[in-house]
């Protein structure tokens, strides 16, 4: 698969109409190809997309969906940036688990989309187009998400990644900036773990995050944690795009070799003054961090409260989806 999407919910701009759509205990798996064969197609290097919804960059993707994308499993799919494209407004994505694949959660067009509770782990091979999520600066919401091992080289990918590059399209050109809420999420051993604009920068429609209790931490072994190679000797944060002065970090705990690339204005945000803003820096390998019975990561005493309750996290299976799961697999589309 290079081109389209394997499922898309369109969008209208007429409220009340065709919304409400939920689409759960789905299966995808071995999509795309994660090698550079040239036999075969090259999904990486295409457009394609796993779940789209809405489907354009203009005026339809102001149209208000309030779509539930939930409990699916996303194993070995290999497309390029985009493996859940938003474009549309109040849609949520919600405990699914993305495995060992390539592509981002995109929220891009819209505004006021959630992304909570999602799994993403790379363990094997040496994948450079992994991503987490991104958001474009129109009022999202991302909080308790578990990222885990990104090997991604590029500038456009990261574990949590504010992307100015949707801004331009015809629309957004309706939508407000609006503060984006990215709070209590955990970003394992990434090579690219935080990034806010790596091109495209506006000094006129600069991001505005309210950035808080998230922990990234490299440097860490241990099961559903990564490679611990793929974020050593990395700085956590590419901040190459200024950030709207009004941005907040509080309660923030960063464990790496070194803090940002300082390319933007991170540092005067992160810092803050006195300690009011309650945000650490340490070297990697030193978060606090405990495996719960579900085999996910946290952080303990110091490290308490800070990135992922992995408790509210559920590491979907195989057995937890498709046909032969309970309950059976469902694409709930309403009127």
């Amino acid at each position: 698969i290079v081109e389209g999407a394997i499922l898309t919910i369109y969008a209208n701009q007429t409220e009340g109409q065709f919304e409400g759509h939920t689409v759960s205990y789905n299966s995808f798996t071995e999509i795309g190809t994660p090698g550079s064969d040239s036999s075969a197609p090259k999904s990486r290097e295409g457009n394609a997309i796993a779940i789209q919804l809405g489907r354009s960059t203009g005026a339809d993707s102001q149209g208000v969906l309030n779509a539930t994308v939930q409990y699916n499993l996303f194993q070995n799919v290999n497309l390029d940036r985009r493996l859940m494209k938003v474009q549309s407004s109040g849609n949520t994505i919600d405990s699914n688990t993305i495995l060992d694949g390539s592509g981002m959660i995109a929220l891009e067009d819209g505004n006021n989309n959630t992304a909570t509770n999602n799994i993403v782990i790379n363990s094997v091979g040496d994948n450079q187009d992994d991503g987490g999520i991104s958001y474009a600066p129109f009022g999202h919401t991302i909080t308790n998400n578990y990222i885990a091992g990104l090997r991604t080289t590029s500038g456009d990918r990261a574990g949590l990644y504010g992307s100015m590059d949707a801004t331009a399209n015809s629309g957004n050109s309706s939508s407000t900036i609006a503060t984006v809420t990215v709070a209590n999420n955990s970003v394992f051993n990434s090579r690219e773990a935080l990034e806010f604009g790596s091109r495209d920068c506006d000094a006129n429609t600069q991001i505005i995050v309210d950035f808080d209790n998230n922990l990234v931490a490299n440097g860490e072994d241990g099961e559903n944690l990564g490679l611990v190679a793929n974020g050593s000797g990395r700085e956590a944060i590419q901040d190459d795009c200024d950030l709207d002065a009004s941005s907040d970090f509080d309660g923030t705990h960063i464990y790496s070799s070194t803090l940002a690339n300082s390319g933007g204005s991170f540092y005067p945000s992160f810092a803050g003054s006195g300690d009011t803003k309650a945000n650490i820096t340490g070297d990697e390998g030193g978060a606090d961090i405990v495996q719960g019975d579900n085999g996910l990561w946290q952080g303990q005493n110091a490290d308490a409260g800070v990135g992922a309750d992995v408790s509210a996290l559920t590491l979907l299976g195989m057995d937890d989806v498709g046909p032969n799961s309970a309950p059976d697999p469902v694409v709930v589309i309403a009127n």
